[in-house]
């Protein structure tokens, strides 16, 4: 039975377009997006509202932890399971994600709320469209669901064609919401976007598994909190290490210097996200390769996802760079924009690194533990403070303090991941 999810799991991807490609093509639409918002509001904003808009982007990127680590559980639980046991797994999920959705949105709402007081930004500017965000983004966690019950269960190709689609049309509602000068509203508008083709996948793709509702809870307790509460805090660690960067900057040197450095930050995240796709599309299949002993496979497809995702992640960083340095010397439109030469490629040199660390993460995952989680969030502490020090003293400083971050993150996991490696080595 685990042998025919195996199958299914690798036929999956083996069609062209495979899954991999549908994934890297997704990904590949969000970051074209997300630089294209980038060059809009650059165009369209000045210094400060471009800092205000990117503190609430990066406030908003906080609702990857609303599921509170109960999606990628989900994943690696149904993925290394039989196709029998799977759905009362996903149905569990369902069962714990409808209230975990609700009371997440309420503390996100909570936090930037906070957080935009703080700033003494005007309420009538930012409070109904960070509303509305919380509540749209509450919904998508759960939908979010039936999509990756789809990819654990052997529909990887029919999964990730489906992300591909909502980051076309999440992406194109994005755009124009920021073209007409409500850049504010153009978060909750894409993430209604995407909510709109999840409930239709949920409704007429994805065939959505029942169990008892006393059965749930155990089912919960015994299969998905066990490796859930590791990945939310391994995610959490990860949000808060990038995600309020920007708003350390906004409240420490202002709006104008958060807009600048908070632009070429996102721009890393932007390079470490979409590089580290291309292991991320195959979590599953790590999953189902580990659990079913084949140690040697599941290393060599790795190896070539990590090989081929990290020079991606160099490239891309390197390209930028060049990019952003063009952009100064060329318009004094940008240069007012962009922070200095030295801020803009320090902070790139931190993607590769923290891509390094993400496809680590993904590998050691695969054994649906992590043995890094509460190392990491050890670490976070004195990144917490070295943040908030290097803030106060300029973005210079700053600068230096990322890199080094992620310096320190990616020595972290590269310690646990050649233990993985050595233990799945010793198990053949």
């Amino acid at each position: 039975m685990a042998g025919g999810r195996l199958r299914r799991l690798v036929s999956a991807g083996a069609g062209f377009p495979s899954a991999e490609v549908y994934a890297l093509a997704a990904k590949l639409v969000h970051g074209a997006v997300l630089a294209a918002s980038g060059l809009l509001v650059l165009m369209l904003l000045d210094p400060a509202r471009i800092g205000v808009f990117l503190a609430f982007a990066n406030l908003a990127g906080l609702s990857l932890l609303a599921d509170l680590g109960l999606i990628y559980s989900l994943l690696l639980a149904v993925s290394s399971r039989p196709a029998d046991e799977a759905g009362p797994v996903a149905s569990a999920a369902f069962a714990a994600g409808l209230p975990t959705a609700a009371l997440t949105g309420v503390l996100l709402f909570a936090v930037g709320a906070a957080v935009f007081a703080g700033s003494r930004i005007d309420g009538g500017t930012w409070l109904w469209p960070w509303l509305s965000y919380c509540i749209v983004s509450s919904a998508q966690v759960v939908l979010m669901l039936g999509l990756t019950y789809a990819e654990g269960t052997g529909r990887r190709l029919e999964a990730w064609r489906g992300q591909f689609r909502i980051e076309l049309l999440a992406g194109a509602v994005l755009l124009a919401t920021i073209a007409l000068g409500a850049e504010l509203w153009s978060l909750a508008a894409a993430s209604a976007a995407r909510v709109l083709i999840l409930a239709w996948l949920c409704a007429r793709r994805f065939e959505m598994p029942r169990c008892a509702a006393a059965a749930r809870a155990g089912v919960w307790r015994r299969q998905l909190w066990p490796m859930q509460w590791k990945v939310l805090v391994s995610n959490a660690v990860a949000m808060i290490a990038t995600r309020l960067l920007t708003p350390i900057l906004l409240v420490a040197q202002g709006a104008v210097a958060a807009g600048q450095v908070g632009l070429v930050l996102a721009l890393s995240a932007l390079v470490m996200v979409t590089s580290s796709v291309w292991p991320m599309s195959q979590t599953a299949l790590y999953s189902s390769l580990y659990h079913e002993g084949q140690g040697a496979a599941l290393t060599g497809r790795f190896r070539r996802a990590f090989a081929g995702s990290t020079l991606l992640a160099v490239l891309a960083a390197a390209a930028i760079g060049l990019g952003c340095d063009v952009l100064r010397a060329s318009s004094a439109h940008m240069a007012e924009r962009l922070p200095a030469p030295g801020i803009v490629w320090l902070v790139l040199a931190a993607a590769p690194l923290g891509h390094l660390a993400n496809c680590l993460m993904i590998g050691i995952r695969c054994q649906r533990t992590d043995p890094a989680v509460i190392p990491g969030l050890l670490l976070l502490v004195p990144a917490l403070a070295a943040y908030w020090y290097a803030a106060r003293l300029g973005p210079e400083s700053f600068a230096l303090a990322y890199l080094a971050v992620n310096a320190a993150f990616a020595l972290l996991y590269g310690v646990y991941f050649r233990r993985f490696i050595v233990a799945v080595r010793a198990r053949r």
